[in-house]
């Protein structure tokens, strides 16, 4: 969903994550932390929308991607 949206603006961000969530069928405490210590790496701070925006489509997809990463190592 991040990877084809091409409208990156803050109201948009929202509709991406609220849009993720329903496909999803989840909860969004259930997405909201872990994303947060993805992206940021503390669980508390700023709304996942503020995330986004502040750090932008290409640095958001690099920390989920390493994350990725990471976990395929461990697992």
């Amino acid at each position: 969903l991040i990877e084809i949206e091409k409208n990156w603006s803050y109201q948009n961000t929202e509709f991406i994550i609220k849009e993720f969530i329903k496909k999803n069928k989840t909860k969004f405490v259930n997405l909201g932390g872990p994303m947060r210590l993805i992206l940021t790496g503390s669980s508390k701070g700023p709304s996942l929308s503020d995330i986004f925006y502040i750090l932008g489509k290409k640095n958001i997809l690099k920390k989920i991607n390493n994350f990725l990463i990471k976990l395929n190592h461990v697992i």
